[in-house]
């Protein structure tokens, strides 16, 4: 089977593009359509007189459209993915002149050396003094940016927590983007995640909304003591903090922690913040059992693209960026997607043991969020209107709001009402279940 439609959905740059590509799934609507080992492709009708040409590498799930979108897929991309969804591949197609070419200016690029940039000492010592220069500027604006919030945070503990109900929406945005003005974007997305706590229930918002104070205030004073960290530690709370860790860099070095394995891509999850799209993968390694989260960002002027699929399982080398708990990461190397798991992972057995777990992680980086792990024999269950997991001591844990009641409709078909081993991510006291396990094979939800 060359695609699923939950495939594609997690290729989508959003949700109305996935509907707009859904309306083009009918090959009627396609001129040349073909196959090959390499590609599927076809024409389609747009706005003016001349077709658009549309084609999709994919062995290396690339896409390439001659439609003026700057989203990527474009709709006609995911449209004809969408219609060589749930087929069987038969590569019995001749690749046309103009696909071919595409493949191997393709394939070019990628195994074409970089040429090395030549500079004169000249050139570094200018470049050298540009960045200090820059980063002085910027500490300067961090600093500023670690005072305002302090007195912020202690102005919302002089007046109490229990006024935060209270507070309007601006109240949080607001601080969030002077935060995002003083080169903290970091400290801005737990200025928002207090925001969107939910006032409403009066049962959780207190113990959410003092945990998420804690961690801020926690930072704060780790960023004012950082001279007193390790050079590790260091580096840690500066990413927290907003400093953006090259990837680039990553690509090529031999210091950090790389894992060659099996990686099965678990989840993918879209959140736009100011016109930015974060993108989020979720992939655990089979041999190592080791998690790693892949973003990617997309802007109005930076379309984001997506080239993992859920459901497949990548034979690749995946590179750590640096920190005291090693979370993020990238795909530096890959040699082949697959379908089916070499073996089956480790799991917790219980709720308990998997909470052990992330105490434990936690302990080296109190700021942890968005970790995942695997949980065996596990039900969906329904208590007083709230989706839960339950695992096979009875233990019980709420979902997540933005859980959709079409993935939990799809969990009770796969699971058939009973126990199933699943992937899921841990954040706030809640889980988001990503997908299940099934003899040789991963389902995201």
């Amino acid at each position: 089977m060359l695609f699923t439609d939950q495939q594609i959905e997690s290729l989508a740059p959003n949700s109305a593009a996935y509907k707009a590509g859904r309306k083009l799934s009918d090959q009627i609507k396609w001129q040349e359509i073909g196959m090959s080992e390499r590609a599927i492709w076809g024409q389609i009708k747009g706005s003016g007189k001349n077709p658009y040409f549309t084609q999709v590498d994919i062995q290396d799930t690339a896409y390439k459209c001659s439609c003026p979108s700057r989203q990527f897929p474009c709709k006609h991309g995911l449209g004809l993915m969408l219609v060589f969804a749930n087929k069987e591949s038969e590569s019995n197609t001749t690749e046309p002149e103009w696909v071919d070419e595409w493949l191997k200016k393709r394939r070019g690029k990628s195994n074409a050396p970089k040429p090395e940039e030549e500079r004169t000492e000249l050139d570094i010592a200018k470049s050298d003094a540009g960045k200090a220069k820059r980063l002085k500027e910027r500490m300067i604006l961090v600093n500023s940016g670690v005072e305002e919030l302090t007195l912020w945070l202690q102005d919302v503990a002089r007046v109490g927590l229990l006024e935060l109900p209270n507070k309007p929406k601006s109240y949080f945005s607001d601080m969030a983007a002077r935060m995002v003005d003083a080169k903290a974007s970091g400290l801005a997305g737990w200025v928002r995640k207090l925001g969107k706590t939910d006032y409403s229930n009066p049962e959780e918002w207190y113990t959410e909304a003092f945990e998420i104070i804690g961690k801020i205030n926690l930072l704060l004073k780790a960023w004012k003591n950082r001279e007193s960290l390790s050079p590790l530690y260091m580096q840690t709370i500066k990413n927290l903090i907003g400093w953006n860790q090259s990837k680039k860099e990553l690509l090529t070095d031999e210091t950090v922690t790389a894992i060659k394995d099996h990686w099965v891509v678990l989840g993918i999850e879209n959140e736009v913040v100011d016109e930015i799209t974060i993108n989020r993968t979720w992939i655990h390694g089979i041999e190592s059992n080791r998690f790693c989260l892949v973003l990617n960002f997309g802007s109005p002027f930076a379309p984001l693209i997506n080239t993992m699929m859920v459901n497949s399982i990548l034979e690749a080398e995946v590179a750590f960026f640096p920190s005291i708990h090693e979370q993020r990461g990238i795909v530096r190397t890959e040699k082949e997607v697959k379908w089916k798991l070499p073996n089956q992972p480790v799991f917790h057995d219980t709720l308990e043991s998997m909470i052990v777990n992330h105490h434990d992680n936690e302990k080296l980086n109190p700021w942890i969020n968005n970790q995942p792990y695997l949980l065996s024999q596990t039900a969906l269950i329904k208590k007083e209107n709230q989706w839960c997991l339950m695992d096979n001591d009875h233990n019980i844990i709420p979902v997540e709001s933005n859980f959709s009641e079409r993935k939990a409709m799809s969990w009770l078909l796969l699971s058939g009402g009973g126990t199933v081993d699943i992937a899921l991510v841990y954040r706030g006291k809640k889980a988001l279940p990503l997908g299940v396990f099934f003899d040789d094979k991963y389902t995201a939800l």
